[in-house]
């Protein structure tokens, strides 16, 4: 029955996540084909059903993390490329549910770090454009893209009006600064535009939570100098009014 064929996979994909976390991972992936397996044997008619589509998506997105793990590129990206066209096809059948777009964006969260993990950045670039296409607001995808159009160490790829737009955006995303003001800074600064990084860069340190401080405070010194100033009282950020007490550490100790 369909009731016995989905719990066989799914007990197939239980004891393949606790064989992972043996390490043993050849036991794993064994156990995940045999979940496929018992996925295929559904009848025709059952390969339409949510369940169905829901097994076959999540295993493959966990067989993808197996062959990420294990240092298997090639595998990783066949088997979480075969986990989006399920999602996207639920997705397209079922709009209204939240966790199937979730699963979406985290598979194409994968794939960028898959290919970053092995330099791909022009890869990685183009599945972080494939994510925003699904979900436009999704700062860390966002976040990713920035990285790559501004910092990657491959010039060909740099972008920097892009780069901008994109960082500008982030500011103006829910619970998402002061990082995204600090990052937009850091791109202005790699376009030249040293007084709109030091706006940015000021809006990051007025906030509270930056989660990289020291990078905010660093560029911040660094557009101060590009424009003429003393970069001093920035980068030992407890000389400032107002400031953590951080202080300026003593020649003699």
């Amino acid at each position: 029955s369909l009731m016995h064929l989905e719990l066989l996979a799914n007990g197939y994909n239980e004891l393949a996540m606790a064989e992972k976390a043996l390490g043993r991972h050849q036991e794993a992936e064994e156990c995940y084909s045999k979940a496929l397996a018992a996925l295929e044997r559904f009848p025709d008619q059952g390969h339409q059903t949510q369940k169905y589509r829901i097994g076959v998506g999540q295993t493959f997105m966990n067989l993808g993390a197996l062959f990420h793990e294990t240092n298997r590129p090639q595998q990783a990206q066949d088997a979480y490329r075969k986990a989006v066209a399920v999602h996207d096809q639920l997705v397209a059948d079922f709009p209204k549910i939240v966790h199937y777009r979730e699963q979406q964006i985290r598979l194409f969260l994968n794939l960028q770090l898959l290919s970053l993990s092995h330099d791909r950045f022009e890869e990685a670039a183009e599945f972080c454009r494939q994510a925003l296409q699904r979900n436009p607001d999704n700062s860390t995808t966002i976040e990713r893209l920035i990285w790559i159009l501004a910092f990657s160490p491959k010039p060909s790829l740099h972008d920097y009006p892009e780069a901008v737009r994109l960082a500008t955006k982030l500011t103006s995303l829910p619970n998402h600064e002061p990082n995204a003001w600090s990052l937009l800074g850091r791109v202005n600064y790699r376009t030249g535009d040293w007084r709109g990084s030091l706006a940015a860069l000021e809006q990051a340190d007025q906030r509270s939570g930056d989660p990289n401080p020291v990078a905010t405070w660093l560029y911040t010194a660094m557009a101060h100098w590009r424009l003429g100033g003393q970069p001093d009282a920035w980068l030992y950020p407890g000389n400032r009014a107002g400031d953590p007490a951080v202080r300026r550490p003593h020649p003699d100790g």
